[in-house]
């Protein structure tokens, strides 16, 4: 997790995990100096041999098996989830000492409700200040999904949504629970996670713009540092590592009621950590908040299966809507296509950089899409282009490369 390593300390993430664990006995943990590790003595500066024994987790070991560890945990896990269903006596440990009944069905049903001194004084009173007089685009794929979409987050703790790139998952799912509620007069607080900064923003932008409401307001977004948000704020769009270091700061979700986690299907390292915390706490001290996982392609069953849950004799999956249709056709074309727009970039896979040819043929190639605005729709008076252009969506590795691509787009630009 180098990402995450200079944010987060080494005490922090053992403290955390100590969240519904179970206790190691006849063992004793060293405490660590800022430089030296467990066998490092700070008054001597020099390593030290342990007169102890030092509890090792079994993955640190020699010839330690991984995957059998986690297979055998697997299993462990389950168990201990089949056994918490049985004993249905057992008291469950909540928040403040309080003694709760830990019902596994609830969770699936989705019935556990948000406790009363989690809700803010006067909380829905914000709903008052806002239109949500709305007209959902109907072209949107996901529109005609709107009521299942509701009643599948209303009826179970987590639910998995299944639709393609551009079919409106990202903006429309959160204002159709924000809504929901507010046409209830029920509180709310939404967070939605996204694995790049410049989403998080724009589609926090994107949302209010739709809604004619100011950014930062009902609707805001987080980015690092920069929090455009306040008191009224019931939907924040985050990174996903403004989530993780939230959740691992207050080891709960309680300040949230939904908690969506856009793009799971990315697998990087801060979604994987983000899908491993959300589930422990799911499973421990925050049973009331809901959990939506939206992703765009057919491996959804898998984050399903990730949060299944134990009803009578079997493991009952999180149920997956799958919204069908896209927002507008998609054709693939590839590098061998463009042949006419001359020779194709040659393509090292031991040097994994772009090459002057690539830039100059992704010039090419966006000059011949205005020419084809141009054949269609003609050009404005007294300027070169069509009088509505198209947009052109272009992946780089990083700020050089796309200081790069400007630099040759504006020469390009003045020459043609």
């Amino acid at each position: 997790m180098s990402r995450l390593r200079g944010e987060i300390t080494i005490e922090e993430i053992d403290d955390w995990f100590s969240i519904g664990a179970k206790s190691v006995k006849n063992t004793k943990s060293v405490p660590r100096t800022a430089t030296g590790g467990r066998f490092f003595n700070p008054e001597t500066q020099s390593a030290r041999v342990p007169t102890e024994k030092v509890y090792v987790p079994s993955y640190h070991q020699p010839s330690y098996n991984a995957t059998a560890y986690a297979e055998a945990y697997r299993i462990e896990e389950e168990q201990d989830l089949f056994n918490s269903q049985s004993q249905t006596n057992n008291d469950f440990v909540g928040l403040g000492g309080k003694m709760e009944h830990l019902d596994l069905e609830s969770i699936v049903s989705g019935s556990v409700a948000v406790p009363d001194d989690l809700v803010p004084e006067n909380a829905t009173d914000v709903y008052n200040s806002y239109n949500f007089d709305h007209r959902y685009d109907q072209k949107l794929p996901i529109t005609q999904y709107r009521d299942q979409v509701l009643a599948t987050i209303e009826s179970n703790q987590v639910t998995v949504i299944q639709g393609s790139t551009g079919s409106g998952k990202t903006t429309q799912v959160p204002q159709y629970i924000l809504d929901h509620y507010a046409s209830m007069g029920k509180y709310c607080n939404i967070i939605v996670t996204q694995p790049r900064r410049i989403a998080a923003m724009s589609i926090a932008r994107r949302v209010c713009s739709e809604r004619n409401w100011d950014v930062g307001t009902i609707c805001g977004y987080q980015v690092g540092m920069d929090r455009t948000a306040n008191e009224d704020t019931r939907l924040l769009y985050v990174t996903t590592g403004v989530l993780l270091r939230k959740l691992i700061k207050t080891k709960n979700m309680l300040q949230f009621t939904h908690v969506i986690l856009d793009e799971v299907h990315e697998r990087d390292q801060e979604t994987d950590f983000s899908l491993l915390i959300v589930r422990k706490l799911l499973r421990s001290n925050s049973r009331h908040v809901k959990v939506v996982m939206m992703s765009a392609t057919f491996d959804s069953d898998m984050f399903g299966q990730y949060f299944a849950v134990p009803i009578r004799d079997r493991l009952e999956p999180a149920p997956v809507v799958c919204v069908e249709g896209k927002a507008y056709n998609v054709s693939e074309y590839y590098a061998d296509d463009l042949t006419q727009l001359g020779e194709i970039p040659p393509l090292d896979e031991t040097r994994p950089e772009i090459s002057e040819q690539a830039y100059i043929m992704a010039c090419r190639l966006i000059q011949e899409f205005d020419n084809l605005d141009i054949k269609k729709q003609g050009i404005i008076k007294g300027n070169k282009f069509a009088p509505y252009r198209g947009t052109v969506l272009v992946f780089l590795p990083g700020y050089a490369e796309i200081e790069n691509m400007q630099k040759l787009l504006k020469q390009v630009g003045r020459h043609s």
